[in-house]
């Protein structure tokens, strides 16, 4: 085995791909080895990409909309009812429409689980209560037992099809918001002469929102975050800021309306309960809002839980086809990844990383090495997007050496 070390430079890249971020390097004639460990020995890599890129740039808000409304693509209502020994799973329509009270909403509401039910006899769904109130259903005593359950959306995100009709989990157009069926903490079972009692929510607008790519700092990053938000907004001004004395964002509006910011910890846990988009590339390690759902009003802003990180990488993930894929396991389960880089130096900087740790290394069995690929990525194991070049070396030691 006289080959101990290999020096590898991804400008030295086989194929036509332009990108630097996943590449193949080919040895120039078989490198014939034995059992051995290979140490990923130094690391040189430019810092580039700022601190927003097509990988972190979505923000995720929702909004209120006035009183009940119903819009055309939220007004789907998943049931299932029995009569007897009989059965029926279907999705009921309410009518889309700006309802001003409860009242009303009740009374759409009623017209719509009447339509085509299987229980003999009529629903009644009544409004009562201060604020967004509650809903009561009931039914006309039947001849036979009967029940009704409503689906939730975190139940109905799990399925692909709702009584032979295939539904989306992204974009199941469900009334959950006014309707409160979200997420599964509260009954909607109407059993036999009983009643079920829904509490409404708030009627909201879902926008996913894309914060331009760029270099940011303290300053211009609430600018950007406060251009992103009223572009296309149904509420009046938001106003983004970050503190000079925590470093923490605050996003407040002057709306007598609610918003909710969904940060990517609550939209992992519950990737489709964001309506009408996918869930991923979050910004939120940028602007430091973590943990759950947050709401907010203009009595009320939106206050991150850390400081802002104008730096789109805290360490950067080396991946390769080297080796077994038995000596390491990612983040989130991954197996290809060799080494760790910290960024410890600014956007434009180079880091300059090398091995210190002897029990960092990946097994190699015996054969002859052709080509090695390489991947960069961020922790969630998405590609980092490299557009200039970066090297590494390899120091392969033989097993029977130790």
């Amino acid at each position: 085995m006289p080959v101990h070390k290999l020096y590898i430079d991804s400008r030295a890249k086989i194929g036509t791909s332009s990108s630097h971020s996943t590449f193949t390097w080919q040895a120039p004639t078989a490198i014939q080895i034995e059992d051995c460990r290979a140490y990923i020995d130094s690391v040189h890599l430019p810092v580039i990409g700022g601190t927003i890129h097509s990988n972190n740039q979505h923000l995720f808000v929702s909004e209120q909309l006035n009183g009940w409304t119903v819009t055309s693509t939220q007004n789907k209502v998943y049931l299932y009812e029995t009569y007897g020994t009989t059965e029926s799973i279907r999705i009921a329509t309410i009518s889309a429409a700006a309802y001003a009270t409860g009242a009303a909403l009740a009374a759409a509401l009623q017209t719509a689980l009447d339509a085509g039910s299987i229980i003999p006899g009529a629903y009644s769904v009544a409004h009562s209560g201060s604020g967004q109130g509650t809903l009561t259903i009931t039914h006309a005593a039947a001849a036979s037992p009967f029940s009704l359950s409503i689906g939730n959306r975190l139940d109905l995100a799990s399925l692909g099809v709702w009584g032979g009709t295939s539904i989306t989990p992204t974009d199941l157009q469900d009334a959950g918001d006014v309707l409160g069926l979200l997420d599964g903490s509260a009954p909607s079972v109407l059993p036999n002469n009983g009643s079920l009692v829904l509490t409404c929510g708030y009627p909201q607008a879902y926008r996913k929102l894309v914060l331009p790519s760029g270099i940011y700092d303290a300053t211009t990053l609430p600018v950007a975050i406060t251009n992103v938000l009223n572009a296309g907004t149904t509420m009046a001004t938001y106003t983004a800021s970050v503190s000079t004395l925590t470093n923490k964002v605050t996003i407040s509006t002057n709306s007598s309306k609610r918003f909710w910011i969904w940060p990517s910890e609550y939209l992992d846990l519950r990737p489709y309960s964001f309506q009408g988009h996918t869930n991923g590339h979050h910004c939120y390690d940028i602007i430091g809002i973590n943990g759950g759902k947050k709401e907010g009003s203009s009595s009320s802003p939106v206050v991150g839980e850390s400081h802002i990180n104008v730096m789109a990488h805290h360490t950067v993930f080396i991946n390769s086809n080297l080796g077994m894929h038995s000596d390491s396991v990612g983040p989130l389960g991954q197996s290809s990844i060799a080494r760790k880089v910290v960024i410890d130096q600014p956007a434009g900087g180079l880091v300059n990383d090398y091995h210190s740790s002897p029990f960092d290394y990946v097994e190699v069995p015996a054969g002859d090495i052709h080509q090695i690929s390489f991947k960069l990525t961020d922790w969630r194991g998405q590609e980092i997007d490299m557009q200039v070049g970066w090297s590494l070396s390899i120091i392969l030691v033989p097993e029977r050496e130790f």
